[in-house]
């Protein structure tokens, strides 16, 4: 697969940690059956660009917002029991 192929289309991007860490997601086209990315950068490492698919990326957002309801809620009892 030629990478260079690959054009990104940009949706949403966060910037966190001052100005040198980004996660940014889109589209992509140019692949053959991704049609979705995310994009990590992080100071001076090497940008980590993952390609994926629709049902990729709903897999991930399920985890990871399952990951976060976990932290609240662990973060809610350890609050409640330093009362």
């Amino acid at each position: 697969m030629n990478e260079d192929a690959i054009e990104y289309h940009e949706t949403g991007r966060q910037e966190y940690g001052g100005n040198d860490c980004v996660f940014s997601a889109g589209l992509c086209s140019g692949h053959p059956i991704d049609t979705m990315y995310i994009k990590l950068e992080r100071g001076d490492e090497e940008p980590i660009t993952i390609l994926l698919r629709p049902d990729e990326v709903a897999a991930l957002s399920w985890l990871i917002s399952g990951a976060m309801w976990s932290w609240q809620i662990q973060r809610m009892d350890n609050e409640e029991s330093e009362d």
